[in-house]
C-alpha cells in the first residue's frame, strides 16, 4: 500500500484529523464557520487521545514482552513498568513506533474518525 496515491479529499481529510485546523489549507479555513471549526477541534482531540492510548498500549505491550521475566519477581520492574507517566511516550512520533501512513488510516476508520469508504473518495 506504500505506493497508493490519495486524492486530494483524502489528503485533506487525513491532515484534517491528524493535525487539526493546522492540516487545514487557510483559503479554506477563511470559509469555515466557528461550528465547522469547532467540529474539526473535536475530531483533531479524538484524534489525539486515541493515538496517545495506542502509543501507550504499545509501549506497554513490548515492555511486558521485553521485561516480562523480570517482573516477576522485582518490585521495581513492576513498579518501572506500570507507571502512568506517559508524556514522554505521547511525544515519540507514531514512526518511532513503526506505525505506517496505512496502518493509522486503518485505526481511525476503525474508530469512525475517517469514513469507511475512505479509500473509495474522489
Amino acid at each position: 500500500m506504500k505506493d497508493y496515491q490519495f486524492t486530494w479529499k483524502q489528503n485533506y481529510l487525513f491532515k484534517r484529523a491528524l493535525y487539526g485546523l493546522r492540516g487545514v489549507p487557510n483559503h479554506i479555513i477563511v470559509n469555515m464557520t466557528p461550528e465547522e471549526k469547532q467540529i474539526v477541534y473535536e475530531q483533531y482531540k479524538k484524534t489525539r487521545e486515541l493515538l496517545n492510548q495506542w502509543k501507550k498500549d504499545i509501549y506497554n505491550n513490548t515492555s511486558y514482552r521485553l521485561f516480562g521475566n523480570l517482573i516477576q519477581n522485582s518490585k521495581f520492574a513492576k513498579d518501572l513498568l506500570t507507571t502512568d507517566n506517559y508524556e514522554e511516550v505521547e511525544e515519540l512520533s507514531l514512526t518511532d513506533f513503526g506505525i505506517s501512513k496505512t496502518q493509522l488510516i486503518e485505526k481511525l476508520v476503525d474508530n469512525e474518525i475517517l469514513p469507511k469508504n475512505f479509500y473509495y473518495i474522489q
